[in-house]
């Protein structure tokens, strides 16, 4: 190996019984890049950082490591809850019995620093449970840039991020970057990984198809052509704005208040309403229409009746939805087979416990719709790419009698592809009557979907709704205070 080569996989092959999960992939890792790593869901990315990690032995092929010092940044989160953050960062690092808490609160200070996180909420004493998704993400970074290695991998990282987050992380990755380290970035953002990365690897159906190419020599549709072939729909169809609905025309079917700012929307059958900023004044709307809150900030009518349900389970049984962005802890269920997770709601719903022959009809036919009728439901979930997951958490509310749907983050981690395919799922569910709030850090995407965006200040506070048509990624920035 030359000096600044860091790995070098050559054929390495993986299958999961008879899923093949790798047949011939092939990724060189060198010092000093950042280095994108890219592919449809179900490609074999995260299968091939797991064998990089040697957390899962390859079946075939050749791996030669120059380092030892490998740190991983997963997709979906290795927090725990009841531990400090100090703790997590530094937890298995002691070298003895006694964690040593004063080196591990320097220590945190420091990665904290780094991320420009010092004025924070998020503290090395702080409950890593009191934490939202977003805040939990740089708390796993923050753990890789504290392990000391020389090759970080990064699974989806900015996926639960703000721009002024991401911003700060790509900072940083910089100046890694410039010390000499080696950078893995696993994206579906392409407008992020043209800002970063300096090469690319493409996987498609378990090979590489693309081999370090300088991301200068290759454009978008040739990535996208790679990673799919000639079937997936252009870029313009995959991401054609949604079209206002007719039921909008009607009166506003539910109205939603907030107290201390005075703000008042309301929401007509039909709507899909983005809603922008940081994650705490969407989480607070989310939690009054959900029934899982008893703080006051909202003031919720439909019709002319006060909307406050006691429980989330009341919420639903009165046509709430509900997709939660933290699909590991709060999204799936995992000992949970994948066909019993597409049916909880309806189980709710209908007030049964025992699955019925209509259920398990039911689940095939939304297996068929949202494009994983291929996928053995009777097996568990962490079977499953990211962007299965997705549609399997959605699948739990198709042919269900719903009012609103509430929607966080519901396209992180996945593929164009897949963001195609729910976008389309969003559109039918719209022209049903279904009104949907839909919560994203990627402000692109609110304005292709949304026909208005209420946008939230960085305190939490709806600030101002946007008419979509009037609007650019610009004016968003600044309404919510991030630019």
């Amino acid at each position: 190996m030359t000096t600044d080569l860091l790995v070098k996989a050559r054929a390495v092959t993986k299958s999961f019984g008879v899923t093949k999960a790798l047949i011939s992939a092939d990724l060189t890792l060198r010092r000093g890049e950042v280095h994108a790593l890219l592919g449809g869901n179900g490609a074999g990315k995260s299968t091939l950082i797991s064998i990089l990690t040697k957390a899962t032995p390859a079946d075939g092929g050749t791996l030669e490591f120059a380092t030892e010092k490998v740190a991983v940044v997963h997709q979906e989160l290795a927090i725990l809850p009841e531990l400090t953050v100090s703790e997590n960062i530094n937890l298995g690092r002691q070298g003895g019995p006694v964690f040593p808490w004063k080196q591990s609160a320097a220590e945190t200070e420091r990665v904290l620093a780094l991320l420009g996180l010092t004025h924070s909420d998020i503290r090395p004493g702080t409950i890593a449970g009191t934490l939202q998704l977003h805040q939990l993400q740089m708390v796993e970074i923050a753990r890789a840039l504290s392990s000391g290695a020389d090759l970080i991998l990064l699974d989806e990282p900015t996926a639960s991020l703000t721009v002024d987050e991401t911003d700060k992380l790509f900072t940083v990755l910089r100046t890694l970057r410039e010390q000499g380290i080696g950078l893995v970035l696993v994206s579906h953002r392409m407008h992020e990984i043209r800002q970063i990365a300096d090469v690319a690897t493409v996987l498609r159906d378990g090979r590489t198809v693309v081999d370090r190419r300088p991301l200068a020599e290759i454009d978008d549709a040739e990535i996208v052509r790679e990673m799919f072939g000639a079937t997936l729909l252009s870029d313009a169809e995959a991401e054609r704005p949604l079209a206002p609905q007719s039921q909008s025309n009607g009166e506003a079917s539910i109205s939603i208040h907030h107290r201390a700012s005075g703000i008042t929307v309301d929401l007509k059958a039909g709507t899909v309403v983005g809603l922008a900023g940081t994650p705490q004044g969407p989480a607070s709307l989310f939690n009054a229409l959900l029934g899982a809150s008893k703080q006051q900030e909202w003031e919720v009518t439909v019709g002319a009746k006060v909307w406050n349900p006691s429980s989330p389970r009341r919420a639903i049984r009165q046509g709430v939805g509900y997709i939660s962005g933290d699909r590991a802890d709060k999204g799936v269920f995992p000992d949970l087979s994948i066909r019993d997770n597409a049916v909880l709601a309806r189980q709710v719903v209908k007030k049964t416990m025992l699955r019925r022959p209509s259920e398990e009809d039911a689940v095939r036919k939304q297996a068929d719709i949202l494009g994983f009728g291929h996928v053995d439901v009777e097996a568990l979930p962490q079977s499953l790419s990211g962007g299965t997951l997705q549609k399997v958490l959605i699948a739990r509310w198709l042919g269900l009698p719903l009012t609103i749907l509430l929607l966080e983050e519901p396209t992180r981690g996945v593929d164009v592809k897949t963001k195609s395919d729910l976008y389309a799922l969003i559109r039918t569910m719209a022209e049903s009557g279904v009104i949907v709030l839909w919560w994203s850090t990627e402000n692109r995407e609110l304005l292709a979907i949304s026909q208005q965006i209420l946008a939230f200040t960085v305190n939490g506070e709806p600030h101002r709704l946007l008419e979509t048509p009037e609007t650019d990624e610009t004016q968003l920035l600044r309404q919510t205070g991030t630019t």
